[in-house]
This record gives structure tokens, C-alpha cells and sequence, in this order.
């Protein structure tokens, strides 16, 4: 409630400055009257009630008047009191909205009772510690109790009941999306092949990706890609991956691949190793493999361990390279990071990788399988 005292002086002093007569109009004095006194043929009531609201009586005026002052059903005090009413309302959100913020981005310490029944401050030492829990896991009330008391076997078994739930919705998101790409492929999945089903290492999956990826990385290899591969910080796990380098080597012979070696010592390593084991001879004297001893430059500071693997393109739109792996790999998992990579660098269209499409590049596996598999030929299938 407004105090009255308060609300009379604004009532009094609005009167005041309304009826307060001005000195001048437009330069000119303007006449004082007394009470009973008029301008001729005028009254003085014709005077406060006419002209007081720019409207003259004694005129035949067809005109509306300039001014018609609203009929107001509620009194000032009235319209102070809902206006004070609604402040407050929007003070208590405004406060609300702080709090939020505060707790969000500028929490405030507070204190919480130890074990012992002494008081901390939340999360100020070890032996005062509050789980934190972002605005997240807030909103799942559930999540929060059992972060809060993972020693509560309600607690737990409330949150596992809830997280089952959750589990099979995402399950039954992925399982739409393998339904639909059964059907659509490519065409709605705009991705690289992970379209699900084929699980084995003999599966359809596996068989396309690795065959596309090495047809892949050797197209490639006359637009400006390249790999080096980094030998020599640790001599031992370079001898012991040798020989899957070789076989990558031989599974892309239109790739340019660069052994870089950190000294002499490592460079000897690989050629004792390429002349006792013939196939890693005849890999590493490919055409498209070169060697050299690097400098400084090549080899980052950072770097831990060799091999690793630095897959590079240089064309008139990218100009990168990149230290992706290191350590032993097989073959087909070395081609798939490369690939990956250059989905990464905007260097090919995921789409381009989906399974849908790769198998017409890959034309004559199935024959061959079959063949393989069971030493029967199909008549009229593609060799």
C-alpha cells in the first residue's frame, strides 16, 4: 500500500503545475483576472469553463474541440497502487533470472557440515568435497540424487531404471536410422559407411571399405596427396612395424610414401631389415617409395614415438598436413585413418565413402568370393 501523505503531495502538486498561469504566450503578457471579472461579453465562468479546455462557448463552432481531457474511472491512487503491484512482480523474476545466472556462471561459495559435524566450504579442500553438478544433470533429477549418493542403493537403482529407458530410446533412434538407410542409403545418410549389419570381418562392410579406401588413397595419390612416414625415436617399435608399412606400400603403389629416418643408425635398421625379408625389400624399392635422413624440422619436439604416420595434400584449395598416428598399425586401419583425415580437411565428401554406393567400384568380389569360398564359378558373374 502507498503511504496517503505520499500520494496527496502528488495529487496537490499536479494540481499546482495545472493551474499555474504562465507570465507569457509567444512573447506577449498575458492578462491576469480577478474573480467576477471578464474579457467583453464574457463571463468569467464562461472563461473557466470554456477557454480553460481550448474551447470558447459563444462560438458556433462545428469543429471538435482541440482537446477533450479523458473520463478516467480510476483515481491516480488507484493506478499507483496496480503499478506498484506489478514492480514487484517483476522484481521477484528479475531476481529469480540473477540467481540463475549467478549459480550458472558465478557461483558463490557456500558451506556445507563435514562427517565430523564441523562446517566448509564446499569444494575448498579435499576433505570438504560437494559433488558439482552442471545445469544438465539439474534438470534430470534422478541423474542428480545419484551422483550426489552413488553409496544409496535406491539411488542407484532409480537411475539405472531411468538410464534403461533412456538407453533404448537412443537404440531405437539408431535403429530408425538403419531402416531408413536399407532403403535410401546415400541418398538421406550423407556420410561414410557405418551403415550397420555387417559385423564380421568378412562382411560386406568391411570388404568395401577397405577395398574403396585403397583405390581411394591411390586415386588420390596423382592429385596431390602423400604420406611420410617418421622413423627412428624408437628403433624397436619401427622394426616391429616394418612389416605392415611394407604391406601398405604394396596395397597402394600410386601413393607417394616418404620414409623419413631421425639418424643413420635407424635408416641402416630398416635396410638390414629390407634385405633379410624379400617382401619388404620389394615393397621399400617401389617406385613410389623414397627415403632420406630428416633434419630437426621433421620431426616435432613433442613427438614420443615412431613410427608416425603424416598424411599430406597440396592442391590449388588445401595445402595440409598432419601427424595423425603413430606406433604399429595394420595396413587397412593406416588407409582408413587416412581417409578419415581426409573427410576431416574437407578433402572428400563423406558421401562419396557410403556403402551404398562403393560396391560398383569395387565390381568382381562377389564372383571371386564365391570362387574362393566354395570353388564354384557363377555363370554370368562379373570377374
Amino acid at each position: 500500500m502507498v503511504p496517503k501523505a505520499i500520494i496527496l503531495s502528488i495529487i496537490v502538486g499536479t494540481a499546482l503545475m495545472a493551474n499555474q498561469v504562465q507570465p507569457e504566450v509567444q512573447g506577449q503578457p498575458v492578462k491576469q483576472y480577478k474573480s467576477g471579472e471578464a474579457e467583453k461579453g464574457y463571463a468569467s465562468e464562461d472563461i473557466q469553463k470554456g477557454w480553460a479546455f481550448g474551447h470558447d462557448p459563444k462560438q458556433n463552432n462545428s469543429e471538435e474541440p482541440a482537446f477533450v481531457p479523458p473520463k478516467i474511472k480510476r483515481d491516480i491512487v488507484t493506478i499507483l497502487e496496480e503499478s506498484l503491484v506489478v514492480q514487484k512482480e517483476q522484481l521477484k523474476e528479475q531476481r529469480k533470472i540473477r540467481s540463475i545466472l549467478e549459480e550458472q556462471f558465478d557461483p558463490k561459495p557456500h558451506l556445507i557440515r563435514k562427517g565430523d559435524g564441523s562446517e566448509c566450504i564446499a569444494n575448498s579442500s579435499a576433505d570438504c568435497f560437494e559433488f558439482p553438478l552442471i545445469a544438465e544433470a539439474k534438470r534430470v533429477p534422478v541423474m542428480a540424487n545419484y551422483l550426489k549418493n552413488p553409496h544409496d542403493p535406491k539411488a542407484v537403482a532409480a537411475w539405472k531404471e531411468w538410464f534403461s529407458v533412456y538407453l533404448n530410446h537412443n537404440f531405437d533412434i539408431g535403429k530408425a536410422t538403419e531402416y531408413d538407410s536399407a532403403t535410401n542409403g546415400s541418398n538421406t545418410f550423407k556420410t561414410d559407411f557405418k551403415r550397420d549389419g555387417y559385423d564380421s570381418p568378412s562382411g560386406s562392410f568391411y570388404v568395401a571399405k577397405d577395398k574403396h579406401n585403397s583405390r581411394l588413397l591411390n586415386a588420390f595419390g596423382s592429385k596431390g596427396l602423400s604420406l611420410k612416414i617418421l622413423l627412428g625415436k624408437t628403433p624397436d617399435l619401427d622394426l616391429y612395424a616394418m612389416d605392415q608399412i611394407a604391406m601398405f606400400v604394396k596395397q597402394n603403389p600410386a601413393l607417394p610414401v616418404e620414409l623419413i629416418f631421425a639418424d643413420r643408425k635407424s635408416a641402416e635398421l630398416y635396410n638390414s631389415g629390407a634385405r633379410t625379408l624379400s617382401f619388404i625389400g620389394q615393397a621399400f624399392s617401389q617406385s613410389n617409395v623414397s627415403k632420406r635422413i630428416g633434419s630437426v624440422a621433421d620431426f616435432p619436439k613433442e613427438l614420443q614415438s615412431t613410427p608416425a604416420y603424416s598424411p599430406s595434400f597440396k592442391d590449388k584449395g588445401h595445402n595440409v598436413s598432419k601427424i595423425i598416428k603413430s606406433g604399429k598399425m595394420n595396413a587397412d586401419k593406416l588407409a582408413n585413418s587416412i581417409v578419415e583425415w581426409m573427410i576431416f580437411e574437407k578433402i572428400v565428401d563423406p558421401a562419396q565413402l557410403n556403402d551404398s554406393r562403393i560396391w560398383k567400384d569395387i565390381e568382381g568380389f562377389g564372383s571371386k568370393y564365391i570362387k574362393e569360398t566354395y570353388n564354384k564359378e557363377i555363370k554370368g558373374g562379373v570377374n
